[in-house]
């Protein structure tokens, strides 16, 4: 557990330098990080020890846990984390370790092609705590894991909330729901208590987007009985 805290949260603790890059031709560490981050979507290994390196001495704007801001290196080692254990490059462990099983299918590197329904199917996973069928793909004790959890205890000077790529829905649904909105305006939420999953997938939030989604949320609450925190 503490492994997989140190790396989802270390884009939060990092504290990461803008400083050029000596050595590359990317202008920052941001810069680069995306880079590589891109690399994932496509079917090779694209970490390598220098990567490592570089993040390991890259300068850092503010002490571990002091503050925190956006960013993809906690993406970036975990894929990297997945790379070692599984023996195979993201993408590929993907297909085969949850695609596969979910019945996924047609999907490019990148998520092309993944639609609402695929998604939906990541959050019965979620719901059903790791089993869909008769797969079990992770344990109940990693399904907790994986939940939204203050960090405060582990980071005293962080107020926030945060899962493994989860977030808390407390304020869509009940308390207890959890879900992951993409910056293009995708949504997936789950609601365990009522096994509720909502799933929408978009190119672009558009006008009105919070509206819209509110508006969603009201009839899927009143739907089901749900009194939102």
């Amino acid at each position: 557990m503490d492994v997989c805290w140190h790396l989802v949260y270390e884009n939060i603790i990092m504290g990461i330098s803008n400083s050029p890059v000596q050595g590359t031709p990317f202008e920052n560490i941001e810069a680069m990080l995306e880079k590589i981050a891109s690399l994932a979507f496509s079917r090779l290994f694209y970490f390598h020890t220098w990567h490592e390196s570089l993040i390991a001495h890259c300068q850092r704007d503010w002490a571990p846990g002091a503050q925190s801001k956006y960013g993809v290196v906690g993406i970036i080692l975990s894929v990297r984390a997945l790379e070692l254990m599984r023996g195979l490059n993201y993408w590929d462990a993907m297909e085969r370790d949850i695609f596969a099983p979910l019945g996924i299918k047609n999907i490019l590197p990148g998520g092309t092609g993944f639609s609402a329904e695929n998604l939906a199917r990541m959050g019965v996973l979620l719901d059903n705590r790791g089993k869909y069928g008769n797969w079990e793909l992770f344990s109940e004790e990693a399904y907790q894991v994986i939940l939204p959890t203050p960090l405060t205890p582990y980071f005293p000077k962080i107020d926030k909330t945060y899962g493994i790529g989860l977030q808390s829905y407390d304020g869509r649904l009940r308390a207890g729901s959890y879900g992951h909105m993409g910056g293009c305006g995708t949504q997936l939420i789950v609601d365990p208590e009522k096994h509720l999953v909502f799933a929408m997938v978009r190119n672009g939030q558009g006008e009105d987007y919070e509206k819209h989604l509110t508006d969603v949320m009201t009839v899927l609450n009143a739907w089901i009985g749900n009194e939102p925190e």
